[in-house]
């Protein structure tokens, strides 16, 4: 029971569905109620039980949703439905949405996800990474994998917001950041799915490595720079430099990995004088824009400089004489925000690593990472750092590892290696992959090709067959792990771009950044450098067997007029009057299949991998590519 002294108001405001954020209520209040904030209003419950609220025919809301706000003389008090959601009240809503209302508290984590990057009002990277945490630490399945990497990887690719007109203490973010790399190495290390591990590993690489240690730092140290150099900081006088005043207030309200890019290019400028040369420099280390620059700092100080700008779109004053401690600030900016650079991974799991002859690999391997004999020290560095890869450095290092062992291996030229040699470097690919993976599809065809290389009639016709069933079985793996690692990314996109198309949205994706989401993700995996060396591999083999030339990249139903063409990529958009089965004398992988092409066969020496574009589209679009 409340105390007769006690003030009773619902604070209520509207919503155009069930369990979204509210929206500015549309025309006059209704009698009574007073304007709490730019959504929110409140009204006194008269003898703390009942009120009335009457909107006019045009401004009326599909939904109100409130909450009962208690005022004491000694405290206050906030009243909501059991499992702390807001109360609900269709008023424009229809029938078939009032079980939405009813159940918004047990959205699904779809639901969820979609709501806070399209219609929550007060979004930013940190309340991101928090509910990314949360979602991790409620046990991970294969949809919570999906949405985390999806949610993750876009905002590290800057295709959804990252200041959102919501603030936090530096300190916040440096712990939030500390933390998921704790709780997502927990989860790699207990995930017993392949296809999980594939997509958290690609999440790691997605999150800054973070440290809690530094985030009240970065609050006091931009202070003593404007400080020690005399720099106007609100009623203070000094020099007046608009681009660090709200540089200031940004790390003050919305400290975030962005304000190394910033740092760097605010240190090219006080290098150069060339203001040029500071926006080139952002772009290259964090793809920040000038529109980027201008969308932030959205918390209360849009214009904290009083001259109508806004964000941190401003030309700097050219003030040399600071570099220096600009410079010191950027270490402290990457130590808290940073650190996922491979020689800072190398440096943070020094007194972690299993042995000091593994350290000395680690720093072995930074050295001469340019170097193509690296990739066996990678492959060694990896098998000895598997036991102890739940801890949070040693993950984020294995996978810097694997990214380079991948890269180098992208630049091996694989047609001009000798078949032994071949046979080696699929070996190392593939012993590579399964530490990533722990797939049993893969140990198994991994164990039969150690028993070929054991037998002594290597090259032999029947050697040759049980070596292209071996090959195959791994290029359908592949297959199959790139396609469900696209299918379901791209699910995750789509329904993002789905939800920010509907009325109410606040932030609609572009297109452009999450149409072919799924693919690129998908061609990031290490399955794809497999592929691409069976492709060459595979018509030695083919021949050496005696089997014909023939092979099925992507399998789909056959029928329709054949058509002689050149490559693809000059196709009309326009889907064809009639099925068709095309002869394509080349393809470059990077074709899109028109409608109403039933087939596309290729010469054997032209034939593209099973990850290719293509190849991918192909599947998904039930088109044969042999």
């Amino acid at each position: 029971e409340l105390p007769e002294d006690a003030e009773v108001q619902l604070h209520w405001g509207s919503a155009p569905a069930a369990g979204s954020e509210w929206q500015a209520i549309d025309g006059p209040l209704p009698p009574g109620s007073t304007a709490f904030d730019d959504v929110a209003a409140r009204v006194k419950l008269t003898g703390q039980a009942r009120c009335q609220l009457s909107f006019k025919r045009a401004s009326t809301p599909r939904w109100v949703s409130f909450v009962v706000f208690v005022k004491f003389p000694s405290g206050e008090l906030w009243l909501k439905r059991e499992g702390g959601d807001n109360f609900w009240v269709p008023v424009l809503a229809s029938d078939d949405e009032v079980p939405a209302a009813q159940t918004a508290s047990e959205q699904s984590l779809s639901e969820r996800f979609c709501q806070a990057e399209t219609r929550y009002q007060h979004f930013t990277q940190f309340q991101r990474i928090c509910q990314c945490n949360d979602a991790l630490a409620a046990g991970v399945d294969f949809q919570t994998a999906a949405w985390i990497t999806t949610v993750l990887c876009l905002a590290d690719a800057k295709a959804l917001e990252w200041y959102r007109k919501s603030g936090y203490q530096p300190k916040d973010m440096a712990h939030a950041q500390e933390r998921i790399g704790g709780v997502m190495s927990t989860a790699v290390s207990n995930a017993s799915d392949p296809r999980i591990r594939t997509m958290l590993r690609l999440a790691v690489k997605a999150v800054p490595r973070g440290s809690s240690g530094g985030g009240d730092a970065i609050r006091h140290g931009i202070l003593n720079i404007m400080r020690t150099h005399g720099i106007k900081e609100g009623h203070r006088p000094g020099i007046e430099c608009k681009f660090i005043e709200q540089w200031h207030q940004k790390l003050h309200t919305n400290s975030a990995p962005d304000d190394i890019a910033i740092c760097e290019g605010y240190l090219a400028y006080l290098s150069s004088g060339n203001v040029d040369e500071m926006y080139r420099v952002m772009w290259e280390c964090g793809k920040l824009t000038r529109e980027d620059l201008g969308k932030m700092c959205q918390m209360g100080f849009k214009d904290h400089t009083k001259s109508g700008g806004r964000g941190l779109n401003f030309t700097p004053v050219h003030l040399p004489h600071m570099y220096d401690d600009v410079k010191n600030f950027l270490g402290l900016l990457k130590h808290v925000h940073g650190g996922t650079d491979l020689f800072a991974l190398c440096e943070a799991c020094k007194g972690q690593y299993p042995d000091h002859d593994s350290e000395c690999l680690a720093f072995s391997i930074f050295h001469s990472r340019e170097d193509p004999f690296s990739m066996g020290k990678i492959l060694d560095l990896r098998r000895r750092l598997e036991p102890i890869s739940w801890k949070r450095d040693v993950l984020m290092l294995d996978v810097a590892m694997e990214e380079q062992l991948r890269t180098l291996a992208e630049r091996s030229d694989v047609a001009a290696m000798p078949r032994d040699d071949l046979l080696t470097f699929i070996f190392l690919i593939l012993e590579d992959l399964m530490l990533s993976r722990h797939d049993p599809s893969l140990q198994q065809g991994y164990g039969l090709l150690q028993k070929l290389m054991q037998q002594g009639s290597k090259w032999s016709p029947e050697w040759c067959k049980m070596l292209h069933a071996a090959f195959d079985r791994l290029a359908l793996t592949c297959t199959a792990t790139a396609d469900c690692i696209s299918t379901a990314l791209q699910d995750c996109a789509d329904q993002l771009l789905q939800a920010g198309s509907k009325p109410g949205a606040v932030f609609s994706p572009e297109e452009k950044h999450l149409g072919t989401f799924g693919e690129e993700k998908a061609r990031c995996l290490t399955e794809r450098v497999l592929a691409q060396t069976l492709k060459v591999f595979m018509p030695q083999v083919r021949r050496l067997s005696g089997l014909g030339p023939w092979e099925v990249v992507a399998s789909g139903s056959l029928g329709g007029a054949v058509g002689v063409v050149q490559p693809v990529a000059q196709l009309p958009s326009e889907a064809p009057a009639e099925a068709q089965v095309l002869l394509v004398e080349t393809m470059t992988g990077w074709e899109d299949i028109p409608a109403n092409i039933h087939a596309i066969l290729l010469p054997a020496g032209q034939a593209v991998d099973t990850l290719s574009h293509v190849a991918i589209r192909a599947r998904n679009q039930e088109v044969l590519l042999a």
